[in-house]
């Protein structure tokens, strides 16, 4: 028992429980002119599926924890849907939000991040991926939706931010936008977990940066030790420095192993440019105080 109690403290500890937000039916505002519906349409991991069967396992690949939905309906019969999906914390909203986030779009100023398209507006606030969506496209109609964001996001989070790992990445070649959390089965691979990755794109090579934060060096190794058996490499005993990897799966991967912190790049095989990069992706974290 003892065992199992230090196992829950372990993986828990770096996001309490306790914190995150209560989802009820007073969470969501009164709009003047639009009547909010008494019953409050409640999913959890275990039905979530009967309301987004298609996209259900990808969120449930990002701890969701529950769902809360809400109608408003004006005296014109128009409604507007309010969705509120909770995670189990920043980083696993983040991740989720950033699988569906376009690269390129409307992106205002509403939670960490929020994009608007006609009478949609999606944003995320600390553990909450929130969608308003209306089939109407009046004025009165999305200024409703913006008051219920605006209102939703300051209720949740007045200060609200990326999860710091995001914020890791060099800027040099950085597609805007491209940032993502991938929370399992990173490249495919169930040991590597918790990657935060951006988008390059420089001197004509397309690539990416990656980084795994853990919570102790020895996970770190162990999980990088995992990695060099299933990429057979000659020395699978790690050691705190750079390596070349041949994963049988996706090609050639650079990844330095610091602390508590691995980082790296794919789909790159210029020597000379992944060499810059692991230089600026180190000074990056170095300046970010994320290594010494």
């Amino acid at each position: 028992m003892k065992i199992l109690i230090i196992l829950y403290f372990f993986l828990y500890n770096q996001y309490p429980v306790n914190d995150h937000t209560e989802l009820t039916v007073d969470i969501f505002p009164d709009i003047d002119g639009w009547q909010r519906s008494e019953t409050i349409r409640t999913y959890n991991a275990d039905n979530l599926w009967d309301i987004i069967n298609g996209a259900a396992d990808l969120y449930l690949q990002y701890d969701f924890q529950e769902l809360q939905i809400a109608e408003y309906i004006n005296n014109e019969n128009t409604s507007i849907i309010v969705e509120i999906y909770r995670h189990r914390n920043n980083a696993c909203t983040f991740g989720i939000y950033s699988q569906e986030r376009p690269e390129k779009g409307n992106f205002i100023p509403v939670g960490s991040q929020g994009y608007k398209e006609e009478s949609i507006l999606n944003f995320y606030v600390k553990d909450c991926y929130i969608k308003i969506r209306s089939h109407d496209e009046q004025e009165k109609t999305r200024n409703a939706i913006s008051n219920i964001a605006k209102y939703l996001s300051g209720n949740i989070d007045k200060n609200p931010a990326f999860p710091e790992q995001a914020g890791y990445f060099p800027e040099q070649g950085k597609l805007k936008n491209s940032e993502q959390y991938i929370n399992k089965n990173f490249m495919g691979l169930g040991f590597l977990n918790s990657a935060f990755v951006a988008k390059y794109s420089f001197d004509n090579n397309n690539f990416t940066l990656f980084i795994i934060t853990k919570e102790t060096p020895e996970e770190c190794g162990d999980m990088l030790q995992e990695y060099l058996k299933f990429a057979k490499y000659e020395d699978t005993e790690p050691t705190q420095k750079q390596y070349i990897i041949s994963d049988p799966y996706n090609g050639k991967i650079t990844a330095k192993w610091k602390n508590n912190i691995l980082w790296g790049v794919s789909d790159l095989e210029d020597d000379q440019l992944i060499t810059e990069y692991m230089q600026l992706f180190e000074t990056e974290l170095k300046n970010k105080k994320a290594i010494e």
